[in-house]
């Protein structure tokens, strides 16, 4: 038998779709917002310390308060292509 449809037959791709929109939707909510979506005794708990920590701190759970020398210099440092055009520029 097949299964019954909450909201009549649609096809994948509609269904798809709706996923998307909500998706975006929830995107664009603040940290603060989700937070306050989210049901206080559900199942989401891993999800709500991910907020609370973010919003407290401004940073997501596992990164560092500041940021590594390969990072800082990866930041500062000009990308391969743009050093490889610098080259060709020099060379001609």
């Amino acid at each position: 038998m097949a299964k019954l449809r909450k909201y009549g037959a649609k096809s994948r791709k509609e269904r798809n779709m709706d996923a998307q929109k909500r998706q975006e939707g929830y995107n664009k909510l603040t940290p603060q917002q989700k937070l306050d979506r989210l049901p206080i005794n559900g199942e989401s708990k891993k999800e709500i310390r991910k907020l609370e920590h973010l919003i407290r701190f401004g940073r997501k759970l596992n990164e560092a308060k500041t940021p590594s020398k390969t990072k800082k210099g990866k930041d500062s440092k000009p990308s391969r292509r743009e050093r490889w055009e610098e080259k060709q520029k020099k060379s001609s």
